[in-house]
């Protein structure tokens, strides 16, 4: 093998193994970030997973909005006043039942109640459609401008299913 030969082989195989690790490396932050998320939402677990299996929704899906929503904090409020960990409006925890005062959804059985109810609403009016059900979970209606919501979601629930496999 001629010397440049072999030096264009040396150079590929290390291009290729800074590649590799690079998407190790990828995939070590990604786990990091899941397990923290996890960790941060594991006072709330046991809500998660009773009102997911209460309105047949995946507990996965759940904790996706959560982590878009809020990032796990149970006193988070959005610019539109969207409440708690799942960033539910008052409004649309009154059009679910909802009798209280806009701070009771702060509490985190209360708020994960309403935002799974509403999450199992909005899929059956959109035929079980996750796309379109997360579209109006963020719009209150299916509207396509809100694609980065739906893509977020789906990414964050995604990541949570590969890692509990």
């Amino acid at each position: 093998m001629k010397k440049k030969t072999v030096g264009w082989l040396i150079l590929g195989g290390g291009i290729i193994t800074l590649l590799l690790l690079r998407f190790r490396l990828h995939e070590i932050v990604e786990d990091w970030e899941v397990k923290f998320f996890l960790n941060k939402l594991s006072p709330y677990q046991s809500v998660v997973e009773d009102w997911a299996y209460c309105f047949s929704v995946g507990e996965n899906i759940v904790r996706a909005i959560i982590w878009t929503e809020s990032s796990g904090d149970p006193d988070a409020e959005s610019k539109k006043h969207a409440l708690g960990l799942m960033g539910v409006l008052y409004t649309t925890a009154q059009q679910m039942g909802y009798p209280g005062e806009p701070d009771g959804l702060f509490d985190p059985d209360t708020n994960v109640y309403y935002g799974t109810k509403y999450l199992r609403w909005q899929l059956d009016r959109y035929g079980q459609d996750l796309e379109m059900a997360l579209s109006a979970y963020e719009a209150g209606t299916y509207t396509p401008e809100n694609q980065w919501y739906v893509d977020r979601v789906l990414g964050y629930y995604a990541r949570l299913e590969a890692y509990s496999k």
